[in-house]
């Protein structure tokens, strides 16, 4: 009988010690993809996650399913850095494109993407315009009427060989050539650009292109001249 109780005690024991060493191994399994989800390992991390639900055996899915959307979390925030990468790569090839979306974007975003804006105050010969770069792209700016935020006229200076065709569909105005300088004026007829031209001037060793509304023309009497030179 002593040894029948004896041996059901020992069993017992045994087996408090079977579930301890259980969940240690299970925290173990745990940790080591957590270590790895800070290392950015994270295929790593998956493959031990996967291991840590087979060794777990239905316990800690709580803690398992908070490791997973951490690694899904790191997945995410590095396809976003990717993507910004691809961005930031394909806006230094293509700046033309880049430059069209600006003169296109919403007003909102418009306002955000402004650095060293200036305004002129009353006396100033530019008084009623405000000059503007865009952030991380000085070779690109604005200019614009005040009271009219339609009325706008954006600038791009290159080295890049420049055609209209950049700017996706248009219809060709005119074309002229003045002081050692080819000039060429397109509508834009893409329905983002719709109301917009584009003044291209190529010079020898710098080319320029102007992105403007009728509105910015109405406004700026010298520009106004510069379009319709014939010379």
């Amino acid at each position: 009988m002593v040894m029948a109780l004896c041996g059901v005690a020992l069993c017992g024991a045994l087996g408090a010690c079977n579930t301890k060493q259980e969940r240690s191994a299970c925290w173990d399994a745990r940790q080591r993809a957590r270590d790895a989800v800070v290392q950015d390992k994270l295929d790593q991390a998956s493959e031990l996650l996967r291991q840590a639900r087979t060794i777990c055996a239905g316990q800690s899915e709580d803690d398992i399913r908070r490791i997973e959307l951490l690694i899904e979390d790191r997945r995410e925030a590095r396809e976003a850095l990717e993507r910004a990468e691809r961005e930031r790569q394909k806006a230094h090839e293509f700046p033309t494109q880049r430059f069209v979306d600006w003169a296109t974007a919403p007003v909102e975003e418009f306002e955000r993407s402004l650095q060293n804006l200036e305004c002129f105050e009353r006396g100033h010969p530019n008084f009623g315009f405000c000059e503007a770069e865009r952030k991380d792209a000085p070779d690109m700016k604005v200019r614009y009427w005040q009271r009219q935020r339609t009325a706008a006229r954006y600038s791009f200076v290159t080295t890049l060989p420049l055609e209209c065709a950049d700017l996706g569909e248009y219809r060709r105005v005119r074309s002229w050539k003045a002081d050692q300088k080819s000039y060429e004026l397109c509508e834009l007829t893409e329905r983002r650009a719709r109301n917009l031209s584009a003044l291209l001037i190529r010079g020898e060793n710098q080319n320029q292109m102007f992105i403007f509304s009728f509105d910015y023309v109405k406004n700026d009497p010298e520009f106004e001249a510069l379009l319709r030179a014939t010379r």
